[in-house]
């Protein structure tokens, strides 16, 4: 799971927001809640996951196209 906002978000609004979902993803309830459902917890900055979702787009995108996946 990810929180996403616009692009253009101020960064002080976007560090503000990941440090509450941060807080609340690493309640202890909360975590046992999502771990006994099959949740792996995996808590990072707003910097690390940007950088996950690029990485991870770029390496779909390749896929995509090798199998020759078009756009229908």
């Amino acid at each position: 799971m990810a929180a996403l906002v616009p692009a253009k978000t101020p960064a002080p609004v976007v560090q503000k927001l990941s440090s509450e979902i941060r807080a609340i993803a690493d309640s202890p309830d909360v975590r046992k809640l999502l771990v006994d459902r099959g949740f792996e917890m995996l808590v990072t900055t707003p910097e690390q996951a940007q950088a996950n979702y690029r990485s991870e787009f770029e390496i779909i995108t390749r896929r995509i196209r090798e199998l020759g996946i078009e756009q229908q």
